[in-house]
């Protein structure tokens, strides 16, 4: 009741007031728009990866995604077909979900993934959880250089680096994707952070899918980006802790 009449007073208020006492009305000024510039978001970027339905279209002239991406990147564009409904029916596709963060890249984990992919079609979903001092840059870079050889072997991936710590994202991906088995890669021969937390026993103890772990070794120019073990501790360690590292 309150505002209804706090309404029609105003309105009788505006209706019996004089021409005189009216508002100045301003007229509107015409705005004017810079043009825009042409940024160039490939700049540096040898290549782009785009994975949507086929024919996808954007925005209100609903123009061909792929195309528009052709002409407004510099850098080639890949377009990666994604098959919902394939997926939604095809049960003999093995989805697995790949936990690595500072070996995502390494010439043993891509090669195990084709391997596996070779024998049984399979989809993978590699997740990168927190490790050590390496940078969420680096691990784009990593990823996107392992999703790029998937793709170009046509072998079906998805992944994201994580904020949560191991386990932690492991069990996030166990409730939010369809999961029939699981790979951790670590470092070979060294002591492996994740292990000495024990992130094998406490996956095995949430679930029941088959767990595979990979010791992958070093690739040339790929060390990794935690703190050495002789420095002392690492980030997170407490004192006197021995510094391992991470997937």
């Amino acid at each position: 009741m309150g505002r209804s009449w706090r309404s029609s007073t105003r309105s009788r208020a505006a209706a019996s007031c004089s021409p005189s006492c009216a508002p100045a009305s301003t007229p509107a000024r015409p705005r004017s728009r810079s043009p825009r510039p042409r940024t160039s978001p490939s700049s540096g970027r040898s290549e782009i990866l785009i994975s949507c339905l086929p024919d996808s279209r954007f925005g209100f002239l609903r123009r061909d995604l792929i195309e528009w991406a052709r002409e407004r990147f510099e850098a080639p564009v890949t377009h990666v077909p994604v098959r919902v409904e394939d997926d939604a029916i095809r049960w003999d596709v093995t989805h697995t979900l790949v936990v690595a963060t500072q070996t995502v890249a390494s010439g043993d984990l891509i090669s195990r993934l084709k391997t596996k992919a070779a024998e049984r079609p399979h989809r993978y979903t590699i997740i990168s959880p927190r490790s050590g001092q390496i940078s969420r840059a680096e691990v784009c870079e990593r990823l996107a250089r392992t999703l790029a050889e998937l793709y170009r072997n046509e072998i079906d991936a998805t992944g994201q680096p994580m904020s949560p710590e191991p386990y932690a994202a492991v069990e996030n991906a166990i409730e939010h994707y369809r999961i029939d088995e699981i790979l951790i890669s670590t470092f070979a021969g060294e002591k492996s952070k994740w292990l000495q937390e024990g992130l094998i026993d406490k996956v095995e103890a949430r679930t029941d899918k088959p767990i595979e772990h990979l010791e992958a070794g070093r690739d040339e120019g790929d060390e990794p980006a935690g703190e050495p073990a002789a420095a002392g501790v690492a980030a997170g360690d407490s004192p006197g802790a021995t510094g391992g590292q991470e997937g």
